[in-house]
Parts: structure tokens; sequence; C-alpha cells
């Protein structure tokens, strides 16, 4: 099992979309989770280039291991 936890959310928000978005974004939608969900599509279509076949789960921070 690889566990992936990404730290920057908010940078890459920032780092993608201008200043006002970034600063607005996290009042309107869970900032977090929205990301995990890109990354975890990215990797997806990078394993299916490869024809890597893996099983991708976005987890709730509820349920997420320490």
């Amino acid at each position: 099992m690889i566990i992936i936890k990404i730290t920057n959310a908010d940078e890459i928000v920032k780092n993608h979309r201008n200043w006002f978005i970034s600063r607005l974004a996290p009042y309107f939608m869970d900032v977090e989770t929205r990301v995990e969900k890109a990354v975890a599509e990215q990797i997806k279509q990078i394993f299916a280039e490869k024809n890597i076949q893996a099983k991708i789960t976005i987890v709730p921070e509820n349920e997420k291991p320490v």
C-alpha cells in the first residue's frame, strides 16, 4: 500500500489559479479534496499510459491513517 498526503494544497491552488480565487476558494470548497482529486486523476492517467493497473481511492479525512 502507498499513502500520499498532499501537504501544500493551498500553495498548489495559488500557483494554478489567480490570487483572488485562491483566497476565496477555502470559503466555498474543500481545497484539499479538490487537489487530491486532481492529483489522483493525473496519477491514473500516467498509470494508464504505462499499462499499470491500480485502484486509486481518495479516503475522507476522518478515515485517513495518521
